[in-house]
C-alpha cells in the first residue's frame, strides 16, 4: 500500500440504511398506533386526539420539520427499551394561547411534570424525576407524537368539517355551489369504476344525477345537454299544456313534483318562440273598422234604421284579421 493511501474501515448494511420510519394502525377504528424507526420505538394509545388552533396562535414544535401542536391532546404512550418498559400519559392544552406540557407516570399515574416551554424540556424533567444523574435525552416531538402522520391528517379532516357550514346556513348560491361539487365528485367515481370494470365498447354515460339534501332536491345534468331533446320536451310540454290548459303555475307544480319534466321557464320560453315563429308565418294586424265617415257605410245596406246601424258599428269596434 502507497504511503497516501488510508485504509477506511468498511460500513455495513446496517449502518448505509437506516430504518425508513414505520406506523402500524388502524386508526380511527383503533386507538393504537406503533411507530419505530432507527432510534426508536413508541406504542401510542390516543385518549384524545385534539385539534390545531386557530392559525393566529398555532404554535409549532422547534427544527426543520417543525410539527403542528395541537390543542387538548392526551395520549398514552409506552417506550419500549432493551431491558425495561416505561408507560406514560402525556397531555398538552394551550394556556393563553401558549401550550403546556404534562406528562403523568408512575404506577397509577400520580406523578407529573410540567413545562411551559416545549416537548423536549418536558421529555427531559420526566427523564430527570426518574434518575437525576442519568443524562437521558427523548425527543420531545416523538415522545408526546407529534410527529405521526395520521394524527396531522386526521386533525385536518376533522378541522375541515367543522370550517364547513351546514346546508341551510349557506346562501342559495352555495346551496347550489355545494350540489354541483357533489355531483362533480360523484360523476369522477362513475368514471372512475367504469374506466375499471367496464369494456371500452360498453359506451356507458351518466346522464345525470338526482338526490336529496334534507328538503332539498336536486337533478343535475352531468354530459352536455342535447339541445334538440330539450326542445322537443319543451314544445311537448307546451302542447300538453294547451290541449290540458294547464295553467303557468299547475305546470310549475308538477315540474317540481317530477324531474323528468322540462323546467317551467323553459316551456315558457319556448311558448314565447313558437309564438313569434308562428306571428312570422301567418302575421296578425289590427285594422280599425270603425267607418271614419258616413261614405264607408255601404249605401245599399239593407237595415234603414240608423240606430240599429249605430249600435252595431259600436258593438263591432276593433278586429283582427
Amino acid at each position: 500500500m502507497e504511503a497516501n493511501e488510508i485504509s477506511l474501515p468498511l460500513q455495513t448494511d446496517q449502518q448505509v440504511k437506516k430504518k425508513k420510519p414505520v406506523e402500524i394502525h388502524n386508526y380511527p377504528k383503533e386507538s393504537i398506533i406503533q411507530y419505530s424507526d432507527s432510534e426508536r420505538s413508541y406504542t401510542y394509545d390516543i385518549i384524545k386526539e385534539g385539534n390545531y388552533p386557530h392559525a393566529t396562535y398555532l404554535k409549532y414544535t422547534k427544527g426543520q420539520k417543525g410539527f403542528r401542536i395541537p390543542d387538548n391532546y392526551e395520549v398514552k404512550v409506552s417506550l419500549r427499551k432493551p431491558k425495561t418498559r416505561q408507560v406514560v400519559r402525556c397531555m398538552i392544552k394551550y394556556m393563553e394561547k401558549n401550550p403546556v406540557y404534562w406528562i403523568y407516570y408512575g404506577d397509577k399515574f400520580q406523578y407529573h411534570v410540567k413545562s411551559e416551554k416545549s416537548s423536549s424540556n418536558a421529555a427531559c424533567l420526566y427523564a430527570k424525576a426518574l434518575n437525576p444523574e442519568i443524562k437521558t435525552r427523548y425527543s420531545g416531538p416523538h415522545f408526546f407524537g407529534l410527529h405521526l402522520e395520521i394524527l396531522q391528517q386526521a386533525r385536518d379532516i376533522h378541522q375541515r368539517a367543522t370550517v364547513l357550514k351546514s346546508f341551510d346556513n349557506l346562501t342559495s348560491t352555495g346551496q347550489n355551489n355545494r350540489a354541483k361539487k357533489i355531483a362533480k365528485s360523484i360523476s369522477t367515481i362513475f368514471d372512475q369504476v367504469t374506466a375499471k370494470d367496464c369494456h371500452s365498447d360498453d359506451n356507458l354515460s351518466l346522464k345525470s344525477i338526482e338526490f336529496d339534501i334534507g328538503n332539498n332536491s336536486f337533478y343535475l345534468s352531468v354530459n352536455k345537454e342535447n339541445i334538440e331533446e330539450i326542445k322537443h320536451k319543451a314544445r311537448a310540454a307546451v302542447q300538453a299544456c294547451d290541449k290540458g290548459q294547464v295553467s303557468r303555475e299547475g305546470y310549475r307544480t308538477l315540474a317540481s313534483i317530477s324531474q323528468d319534466l322540462p323546467r317551467e321557464w323553459k316551456v315558457s320560453v319556448e311558448k314565447r318562440d313558437i309564438t313569434r315563429e308562428m306571428n312570422e308565418i301567418i302575421p296578425i294586424s289590427l285594422i280599425n273598422i270603425l267607418p271614419g265617415s258616413d261614405d264607408f257605410v255601404n249605401s245599399e245596406i239593407h237595415i234603414n234604421d240608423a240606430e240599429i246601424v249605430h249600435n252595431m258599428q259600436q258593438s263591432i269596434g276593433k278586429g283582427k284579421f
